[in-house]
């Protein structure tokens, strides 16, 4: 049997980590008759245009009511430091803003964090997990 601890010590990932949020986006509210799909998308703090992009096009929420469903989108961010998201997170209420530094090293912390965000906070139909590079 082969095993993948040692992958542990490559990408510094510590299992045990509790990961703080510093802002959540409000709980899921779908009606158990229409068909429902999370989105997370993982994304930089400065990448403000990636995510407007992505909220006016693909992930409109126009477009797929129009497809009979409705969906709910999650920006997995790292502690954005010296970027001020405090405009974005009043307008959309979107940003699952967490507080570990952005690396790739943390990348499965962002992971582990929506999967919370599921489990505590959204029950959905179907979830989608991505990245703001992918258009």
């Amino acid at each position: 049997m082969f095993g993948y601890s040692h992958m542990n010590s490559f990408i510094k990932f510590d299992k045990n980590l509790e990961i703080s949020v510093l802002q959540q986006p409000e709980d899921c509210s779908f009606s158990p008759d229409v068909k429902s799909i999370l989105f997370g998308i993982k994304t930089l703090p400065a990448s403000g245009a990636f995510r407007k992009a992505i909220r006016e096009t693909w992930l409109n929420p126009k477009i797929w009511r129009w497809l009979g469903y409705h969906i709910k989108v999650v920006f997995l961010i790292g502690n954005p430091d010296e970027e001020d998201l405090s405009k974005e997170v009043e307008h959309h209420n979107d940003l699952l803003i967490l507080d570990f530094e952005e690396s790739h090293y943390n990348l499965p912390y962002k992971d582990v964090a929506f999967l919370q965000f599921i489990k505590n906070h959204c029950r959905a139909d179907f979830i989608f997990k991505g990245d703001d590079d992918i258009v």
